[in-house]
């Protein structure tokens, strides 16, 4: 969720967008998700889907936008789980069988937070400020 103080300069919009918002007045997302798209595009002398383009900026993506539907991945109760178990080589990761879908990492809160393990054929980022337990979970 955005919080009140997050600025405009951390949206992915256009340099004449985040000009336009800065001059009329918009600082933050919070000034954003005040206004309905029709007022902001009134507001910046934009076209309503810019405006609509720019409130979708503000807002965090959901699960469905990080991962597009297209790309057809099983849904968790369709996967098939292999557990790899320590370092592993490629070589020794090569031989998964084909049909493994998701692969646990060891870490049943991981697992969970990903729905069942880390999808074959995806990269999975685990990040985090020091200390906050990536190393020792795996």
């Amino acid at each position: 969720m955005s919080g009140p103080k997050k600025s405009i300069n951390t949206l992915h919009i256009s340099q004449d967008q985040r000009t336009k918002l800065i001059r009329n007045g918009y600082t933050t997302v919070a000034d954003i998700h005040a206004i309905s798209a029709s007022e902001l595009s009134k507001d910046l002398g934009l076209s309503l889907e810019e405006a609509m383009f720019i409130i979708q900026a503000s807002n965090p993506p959901t699960r469905s936008q990080i991962v597009p539907p297209e790309n057809n991945w099983p849904l968790e109760s369709q996967r098939t789980h292999i557990t790899i178990g320590g370092s592993q080589t490629a070589a020794a990761l090569l031989r998964v069988p084909a049909s493994a879908t998701a692969l646990s990492l060891g870490a049943r809160a991981i697992d969970n937070l990903l729905g069942g393990g880390a999808l074959k054929g995806c990269v999975t980022e685990i990040c985090g400020v020091p200390g906050s337990g990536r190393t020792a979970a795996f």
